[in-house]
């Protein structure tokens, strides 16, 4: 019988063991499926093509799957009014700010508890979203903002990281697949977003 059967789980999760060599190892268990038959005789550390592959994964249904926060910030930054290039200036910041505080998060340089990370996320979304009503062009003073909602966002996805571990022998592999996976989601948010905007103006 699988989990999501007793509907427990719908996500997916990883099963952290320890290998012959004293070495944290992280499997993941489909939500939605059996999980596969492990001998713990003959666990071993996952090889980076699979880490690449689940860490993206993981980062992309993140976003798409229950972030409903990163998606609608996605959307805001392309209402600006100014065009895709505007859109895609403040998407690459947000990426660069959201990078480097993974990144520092993810190993432990930078900590933030989750009751702060959140209200500040909330309210990275909230003032977009004002701006935009009020401001019909891109002024400096949004993009060295939306450079700092990258860093808060960034710090959000690495309190996400954080909590499915990451595998010791990849760990820097694995952080940089769950932040390719999330910036993947947010580019297929804004691209869609733009062509819809485009497709209203014509």
């Amino acid at each position: 019988m699988c989990s999501s059967d007793l509907g427990l789980v719908q996500d997916d999760y990883p099963v952290r063991m320890e290998g012959s060599d004293g070495k944290p190892i992280v499997r993941w268990v489909r939500g939605d499926l059996e999980s596969a038959r492990w001998r713990i005789a003959d666990v071993t550390p996952p090889t980076l093509g699979t880490v690449l592959r689940d860490y993206a994964r993981m980062g992309f249904l993140h976003v798409v799957a229950g972030a409903a926060d990163q998606i609608l910030f996605a959307i805001a930054l392309c209402l600006l009014g100014t065009g895709v290039g505007a859109a895609l200036t403040q998407a690459s910041l947000v990426v660069m700010g959201q990078t480097l505080a993974l990144g520092l998060a993810a190993f432990g340089l930078v900590t933030l508890r989750p009751g702060i990370v959140a209200p500040l996320i909330a309210l990275s979304v909230a003032y977009l979203a004002a701006e935009n009503l009020f401001s019909a062009r891109l002024k400096g003073g949004r993009l060295g903002l939306v450079f700092a909602f990258g860093l808060v966002h960034g710090l959000g996805f690495a309190l996400v990281l954080n909590r499915f571990g990451l595998p010791e022998s990849n760990r820097t592999a694995a952080a940089l697949a769950f932040n390719l996976g999330v910036v993947g989601a947010e580019a297929g948010v804004i691209a869609l977003t733009l062509r819809a905007l485009d497709r209203k103006s014509t």
